[in-house]
């Protein structure tokens, strides 16, 4: 699989990434499952792993290092996220103290069986104070972490962008993508940060139609549907075109969309099915039909 350079950190990596994160922490999908996904993303040239202690309460990282577990270190790039952890009664909390930081840091690499992390992202900070701004630099001189981003998926991201204390953001992308998420891959890719992008299959809840539930994992992402919708995007009309080239579906055309913003580095994929995260590996090698381009100006401003 194609390469890509990530800004200013001197790596390179491949243009489609691998999500442990979702369904992959919970006990609809077995460890077995998880390591045969891992196994066969690297087997297809996917060097970029992303995770968080968040997912599953440590599951996913638990899961993902058991599953690169005796894979040579230098073929894959690992990023993990600090300061959103699942505290009492299962719910989302929030710390982005030095002690915070560093103690999750630990953790994961406990996790991960890794002895270091090559990108560790802030995971949706509100604010970033000067303590954060240390606690992140001590990790990246002491070794345990190479270099720093920040997760996020909107203006929390603006001051990060700017303020150069960090190599690398991550923030969703998808086709119908308003300005300001353009702009700030286009102002991070000018300051030379590795952008990862996520959310980019987001358009394809306009399309799906109800599927009925044939594996444990589709109860997740249906209980997932339920208790959060997804944001608005567009009336299923203007998206109908993705439906309608011969060779491609609409998850690849997505993907491939994504795939062709240049300030991306990588788009970051999470599923369950090993077809899936086939077709999804094959779209990097493919040229997009022609008039994709066009026919996703017009959904957008239908």
């Amino acid at each position: 699989m194609r390469t890509r350079p990530f800004g200013k950190t001197g790596l390179n990596v491949s243009a489609v990434g691998f999500g442990v994160s979702g369904a992959l922490a919970t006990p609809l999908v077995s460890n077995s499952d998880v390591t045969r996904l891992v196994h066969a993303a690297v087997d297809m040239g996917i060097n970029l792993f992303d995770t968080g202690p968040s997912y599953g309460d440590g599951t996913a990282e638990e899961r993902l290092g058991a599953a690169l577990e005796g894979v040579n270190r230098n073929k894959y790039i690992l990023s993990t996220k600090v300061g959103t952890f699942v505290g009492r009664l299962g719910r989302l909390q929030k710390d982005f103290s030095a002690k915070a930081i560093e103690d999750s840091v630990h953790q994961s690499l406990r996790r991960l069986k890794a002895e270091h992390i090559d990108v560790v992202f802030l995971h949706g900070p509100d604010a970033i104070y000067d303590e954060t701004y240390r606690a992140l630099q001590d990790l990246k001189i002491s070794g345990k972490v190479g270099f720093v981003g920040v997760c996020g998926n909107g203006a929390e991201l603006d001051e990060p962008i700017r303020n150069g204390q960090f190599d690398a953001m991550m923030m969703p992308f998808h086709m119908l993508s308003e300005r300001p998420h353009r702009s700030r891959i286009q102002e991070a890719s000018v300051r030379d940060l590795g952008i990862l992008g996520f959310q980019s299959l987001a358009p394809l809840g306009e399309l799906e139609e109800p599927k009925p539930v044939s594996k444990l994992s589709d109860l997740f992402y249906k209980a997932k549907a339920w208790l959060k919708p997804p944001e608005p995007l567009k009336r299923k009309g203007p998206l109908d075109f993705l439906e309608k080239h011969a060779g491609w579906t609409p998850a690849q055309l997505c993907l491939g969309y994504a795939l062709s913003e240049p300030g991306l580095s990588s788009v970051l994929v999470n599923t369950t099915r090993l077809e899936h995260l086939k077709d999804c590996a094959a779209v990097v090698d493919r040229d997009l039909p022609q008039n994709l381009g066009a026919q996703v100006e017009m959904a957008r401003f239908s």
